[in-house]
């Protein structure tokens, strides 16, 4: 069936994500890479989220293999690399204490990241949306070869 295909491939790139985001950001222990600061229940909703989110927008995308809509690649891959700072330690990320300091990423930013991660979550669902709106002039999908 078609549309198991479909669902069996948005489960494993949803799990290839949880491992991408997971293990270096420590929420999957693991003996190269730990946290400074303790994951909280935040940490791993956001992970499991954005994985399964980014999961079913690559899954749309092929899906709807006609669909010209480009918006939503800007979106999807926008929130994509973003999403990476939600689910880190936020004294952990080099890049992020690079940028804002120490002092600011984790007395500012860190109480910051469930609203971001929220704002983040909405951001995927719209780019879903987009890449679904912008198909209904498709006949039908077009089925990979």
């Amino acid at each position: 069936d078609r549309k198991l295909k479909y669902i069996v491939f948005t489960a494993i790139i949803s799990v290839l994500i949880i491992l991408l985001f997971g293990i270096p950001s420590a929420l999957i222990p693991n003996k190269y890479y730990y946290r400074m600061i303790p994951p909280t229940p935040s940490d791993y909703f956001f992970l499991i989220m954005v994985s399964a989110l980014l999961a079913v927008y690559v899954a749309v995308n092929l899906y709807y293999k006609k669909s010209n809509e480009s918006k939503s690649y800007y979106l999807a891959g926008f929130t994509g690399f973003a999403s990476i700072f939600i689910v880190v330690c936020s004294i952990c990320n080099m890049l992020l204490v690079a940028i804002l300091g120490t002092t600011f990423a984790y007395y500012v930013f860190d109480p910051l990241k469930p609203l971001l991660g929220t704002i983040l979550l909405f951001m995927l669902l719209i780019a879903i949306w987009l890449k679904v709106k912008g198909c209904k002039h498709c006949d039908a999908p077009v089925e990979r070869q």
